[in-house]
């Protein structure tokens, strides 16, 4: 893939949107254009509580910092499509999403409202802190349809692309200890990390496609 590749850390803290615009700054210094930006960052029933900015914790970690990353770096990806025909926004949701009261998004989880909006309960389908996750989890897929529309519409070669890990045996339940049984029954990160891997380089995936692996099997794709 890129055998002669480096590693370059650049700090970026999703709940503060100025660390965000500066981490996009620094890309921007560096890089010309951009083939892949990877919206895999993900936080999972953290309390009720408001960003240095005003927002729900999960909301702004797992969409609303995406979606200004997006934004800022959207002409470095541009650049690369122009010049190679390719490149592509992935972002990384969850079945979680299917779990919204009425699968819809609801207006109050995306103002500034952190710490205010249903408490710290981590009953699976309570009013919590798991409603607010699958809120950001449908807020990444109504993202990426979006998005690929307007790029769609405007003639553009930047594709928008979704993933989801199935379930896997990471780190997101550590702190919900009666999760622990049925984390421990999921496939490993390495098999859940397929579809992310396959949307970011596989050449020949179509705007849109849902990546997910499924058990311990390799990844599944579906139309879109």
């Amino acid at each position: 893939m890129a055998p002669d590749g480096k590693f370059v850390n650049i700090e970026c803290d999703l709940q503060d949107f100025e660390s965000v615009r500066r981490a996009a700054a620094e890309i921007k210094s560096k890089y010309r254009k951009l083939y892949c930006l990877s919206l895999n960052a993900g936080i999972v029933a953290m309390p009720d509580k408001a960003t240095k900015d005003g927002f729900d914790v999960q909301m702004q970690t797992n969409h609303l910092s995406h979606f200004l990353l997006a934004a800022e770096l959207m002409p470095l990806l541009e650049a690369e499509a122009q010049e190679s025909g390719d490149a592509r926004i992935v972002t990384h949701t969850s079945m979680g999403r299917l779990h919204t009261r009425n699968r819809c998004l609801e207006e109050k989880y995306f103002g500034r409202n952190g710490g205010n909006l249903g408490g710290n309960s981590t009953d699976f389908m309570g009013d919590g802190c798991f409603a607010r996750y699958f809120q950001t989890k449908l807020a990444n897929t109504v993202f990426t349809y979006s998005l690929h529309e307007k790029l769609k519409k405007r003639g553009s070669k930047v594709r928008s692309i979704s993933a989801h890990p199935g379930g896997s045996q990471t780190n997101f339940a550590d702190h919900l200890p009666h999760m622990a049984s049925s984390v421990s029954t999921f496939q490993s990160q390495e098999d859940g990390s397929m579809g992310l891997l396959t949307a970011m380089v596989s050449l020949g995936r179509s705007s849109m496609d849902p990546l997910v692996p499924l058990l311990r099997n390799p990844y599944l794709p579906k139309e879109s």
